[in-house]
């Protein structure tokens, strides 16, 4: 099956992939001094489960890797995908522990303390959610007037306040209604204060047809004082892709879908700079323009968004899905037995492969009703 959307690397953003003789994806990147260090996920195969390491960044390639000797409760959970959070000289990584071996799968959010040489210190409980009892994952933490916070939930934005110690202070939560056309949404980057706002980017993915799910990445700002409303949000910014440098899963050679997992967001005079696992193969830096940042406001969001496209007679095939989430209407004469027409689609999948191909182009909801009537 053709992949329309192309690598990473070829949509529009300055991407540099980094290199290691090691299976490192879904890392996060820490300033220290005027050197990088990456703290990320690692495939442990001699046994057979993700750990997390870290190793110093020279350039894109990854130094000598370091165990984050993190505490299991039997020594086969698996460890992934760490976000590093610093306050003052404090560090903390949240990450999940995956319980693969019981059905059903279960995965805990865990958060420890690290000292500066990145070695674990002292576990920090959190008891909130469903935690422990099912699958819980992705909450994003930060500082906000000096404590502990975390961002629960994207929609109802369920922001937390924790003591050192794990315990919940406060709950905030406000709904915006949101009606997110591009699948689930789940958080990913550590909120990062811009003047009066947080801003995180976050990922969805929605249902691929051979490759079990796309990933898209997005940003959202939210305000940087208690309840800590959403404000904006961006369309994709960018989406996972077959084009991606990719192996099979040496662990779990069935999984293979397009995934880009933002762990970091650092920013910067120009722009952005994200730290993201591409396929659960390798970590990439990705530089994000301000320019492309394209916010829309929260209610924006608060319907199911139609996307409509005109394609022309070379565009080929429409993309496969249920006729109640495409609409696909030609016009014009044949051109080598194909016709030009328009198509209105809420199918994440389309979007994402419409978005990226020859001879598509998306149109306003008013050109669109001019072409079928």
């Amino acid at each position: 099956m053709t992949d329309f959307v192309p690598s990473v690397s070829r949509q529009g953003f300055d991407v540099q992939f980094l290199r290691s003789a090691e299976r490192l994806y879904n890392g996060s990147l820490v300033a220290c001094g005027q050197k990088q260090v990456l703290v990320t996920r690692r495939i442990n195969l001699a046994e057979k489960r993700s750990d997390i390491v870290w190793a110093k960044l020279n350039g894109t390639e990854v130094g000598a890797t370091a165990r984050i000797a993190l505490p299991t409760p039997t020594g086969t959970e698996h460890l992934e995908d760490p976000r590093v959070i610093t306050r003052g000289d404090d560090r903390f990584v949240a990450y999940t522990e995956g319980h693969y071996t019981q059905r059903p799968f279960l995965s805990v959010q865990r958060l420890a303390r690290l000292n500066r040489s990145f070695e674990f210190q002292a576990p920090v409980p959190l008891e909130f959610g469903r935690n422990g009892r099912l699958s819980e994952k992705n909450w994003q933490f930060f500082v906000h007037d000096g404590a502990l916070h975390f961002v629960y939930s994207l929609e109802p934005h369920t922001v937390v306040r924790i003591s050192d110690t794990g315990v919940v202070q406060k709950v905030y939560e406000t709904k915006a209604g949101l009606k997110w056309p591009f699948g689930t949404l789940s958080g990913s980057t550590p909120p990062v204060r811009v003047g009066d706002a947080y801003v995180s980017f976050f990922h969805s993915y929605a249902r691929h047809p051979t490759r079990q799910r796309r990933y898209s990445v997005s940003a959202y700002e939210f305000e940087a004082k208690p309840p800590f409303r959403l404000l904006r949000l961006t369309e994709p910014l960018m989406f996972g892709s077959a084009h991606d440098p990719w192996e099979p899963h040496p662990l779990i050679a069935w999984w293979r879908p397009l995934v880009l997992f933002p762990c970091s967001a650092r920013v910067h005079e120009n722009g952005w700079v994200l730290c993201a696992g591409v396929s659960d193969f390798c970590n990439a830096m990705i530089h994000v323009p301000h320019e492309r940042m394209a916010f829309q406001p929260a209610a924006d969001f608060g319907q199911m968004r139609l996307f409509y496209f005109q394609t022309d007679a070379a565009s080929g095939a429409i993309p496969q899905t249920s006729a109640a989430r495409l609409r696909w209407q030609t016009y014009g004469p044949d051109i080598g037995g194909v016709k030009a027409g328009v198509i209105c689609t809420c199918d994440p999948e389309a979007i994402a492969s419409l978005s990226h191909r020859r001879g598509v182009t998306r149109i306003s909801k008013e050109r669109y009703e001019s072409l079928v009537h």
